[in-house]
């Protein structure tokens, strides 16, 4: 079954490729060095892309300089990029973060609220939560741990290496769309609102902010997707196909979303809200779990006129820049 239209907008800027904060850690200086190749292959491979000619787009964008509020989050579970610690990763990507002096909401754990406590501003809001307050929020809680524990779970041999198999992982990742929805709804002052993970892609949100919105529909939900096919009967996470086709009335999705950057206005998020909570449910009642991108993904085909996915499939880990989001 074909998928909802895809978009793919600007190449990405100089700026989203520069990799730079104010007195950087020996840590992160050495993380952001070996990264330099990933960069510069991204650039090369965008220079290649037929894209839409920036020229004609001007007067399809809506600026809304200071009406976007980011959002995320860093808790601890253990996940690493390479050798680097929790401290030199997640918690110096929230400083740089808050260095860009926009609207921003963060959640984390109380050691890393004292420690980013310096950097914050009037336009931060910091929530502290641990990870057993968390859990306790996320609705779907043991129903998505007693499937972690299953031994058949991933499939086909996918256990070793996941990192879904770790406690309260999916828990984490799950509940990004609940926390996206509680700070659009109860914290962000602005028009737009979203998610930014606290990985590397928040690295390359640099300064001059100018955010401008690519062919802004109010109505949609803006997700990044990849075009994918699935090997052994599941998606990259252990979503199985069947269930993807028994959970939507028959349809496949061609396009897996991505959990990275996300969001857009409070009605597309409470529209996208609702329907990720419905195919939470379904999906860990018939004891099918991926991880949020697959819950996502099934949300899309069910409804995808309520999504506008930006479709960034080649070289994907090297283009799903904000940039490709939003013009900085």
């Amino acid at each position: 079954a074909s998928h909802s239209e895809t978009n793919d907008y600007s190449q990405p800027h100089s700026s989203c490729l520069d990799v730079h904060i104010n007195a950087p850690s020996p840590a992160f200086t050495e993380r952001m060095q070996s990264l330099q190749p990933t960069l510069k292959l991204a650039s090369e491979t965008a220079e290649k892309m037929d894209n839409t000619d920036l020229a004609n787009m001007h007067g399809e964008h809506e600026g809304i300089n200071g009406s976007l509020t980011l959002v995320t989050a860093a808790f601890n579970i253990g996940r690493r990029h390479k050798e680097f610690s929790f401290e030199d990763d997640y918690v110096d990507n929230l400083k740089h973060l808050l260095s860009l002096q926009v609207p921003i909401v963060v959640f984390c754990e109380p050691s890393t609220a004292a420690a980013i406590k310096p950097y914050t501003h009037k336009q931060a809001t910091i929530i502290d939560l641990t990870i057993r307050e968390l859990c306790e929020l996320f609705p779907w809680h043991s129903e998505v741990e007693n499937i972690r524990k299953r031994e058949d779970w991933p499939p086909h041999g996918r256990q070793a290496g996941n990192v879904a198999k770790r406690e309260n992982y999916n828990t984490v990742v799950m509940a990004k769309m609940y926390l996206l929805s509680i700070a659009a709804h109860k914290y962000a002052q602005s028009a737009y609102t979203f998610w930014i993970d606290a990985g590397f892609c928040a690295r390359s949100v640099q300064k001059p902010l100018q955010w401008q919105w690519h062919k802004n529909d109010q109505y949609k939900f803006s997700v990044f997707g990849i075009a994918y096919e699935f090997q052994d009967g599941i998606d990259i996470h252990g979503f199985t196909e069947k269930g993807y086709e028994m959970l939507s009335n028959g349809t496949v999705p061609n396009m897996h979303l991505r959990g990275n950057i996300f969001g857009g206005s409070q009605s597309a998020i409470k529209n996208a809200m609702e329907l990720y909570h419905a195919a939470m449910r379904d999906s860990l009642a018939a004891g099918i779990m991926g991880t949020e991108e697959s819950v996502m993904t099934l949300a899309s085909i069910r409804s995808p006129q309520s999504f506008q996915i930006i479709d960034v499939s080649m070289g994907f880990r090297g283009r799903e820049q904000p940039c490709r989001m939003f013009r900085l």
